[in-house]
C-alpha cells in the first residue's frame, strides 16, 4: 500500500468537505423552494366555488353577441318570437328559408329563444321585411359612418 502524503490527505478532506457542503446547501435550497401559500391554495376545492359565486355570470346571449362582434361582423341581427317563447322547428325553418347566403354565421341563443345573424353584408330588404313581420327584431350592427360630403359639390358651390 503506497504511502499518502499529508498534502494529498488534506486535499482529499477539503474535497470531501466541499462536496458535503454543496450537498447540504442544495438540500436546503430545494427544501425552501415551494409555492407561495397564496398560490398553493388557488385550486383548492373551496376556493373554486367561492370565485365562481362571486363573479356574476353574463347571460349567454350577451356572450354570443360579443362573439359576433369579436368576429368583426358589421351587421348583427337578433330575431325572437314576438311572444318571447322558445323558437320551434317551424320558426327555425322559416328563418333558414329567409336567410340569404350572404349571412356568415347563425347562432341559436338565449336557451332557444333567439337567433343571431352575423354578416358583413346587410340583410336584403325583402327578407328583412318578411322576418320583421313574424319576429321581434333587434339590430345590433356597428354604427355606419356618414359618407364625407362630396368634394366636387363643395368646389362647385365655391366657384
Amino acid at each position: 500500500m503506497p504511502m499518502r502524503s499529508p498534502k494529498m490527505k488534506n486535499l482529499r478532506m477539503q474535497i470531501n468537505r466541499s462536496i458535503t457542503a454543496l450537498t447540504l446547501a442544495a438540500a436546503f435550497m430545494l427544501a425552501g423552494c415551494g409555492p407561495h401559500p397564496r398560490f398553493a391554495n388557488v385550486n383548492a376545492p373551496g376556493n373554486a366555488a367561492e370565485s365562481n359565486e362571486t363573479r356574476p355570470r353574463r347571460p349567454q346571449i350577451e356572450v354570443d353577441i360579443e362573439s359576433m362582434r369579436t368576429a368583426d361582423f358589421i351587421y348583427v341581427y337578433v330575431f325572437r318570437r314576438k311572444d318571447g317563447a322558445v323558437l320551434d322547428a317551424d320558426d327555425r325553418g322559416f328563418l333558414n328559408e329567409q336567410k340569404p347566403p350572404e349571412i356568415n354565421r347563425v347562432k341559436l341563443s338565449d336557451e332557444g329563444r333567439a337567433v343571431i345573424f352575423g354578416s358583413n353584408f346587410p340583410l336584403p330588404e325583402p327578407q328583412m321585411t318578411t322576418l320583421r313581420e313574424r319576429f321581434a327584431f333587434e339590430d345590433l350592427s356597428r354604427p355606419r359612418p356618414q359618407p364625407p360630403p362630396n368634394a366636387d359639390a363643395n368646389a362647385n358651390n365655391q366657384g
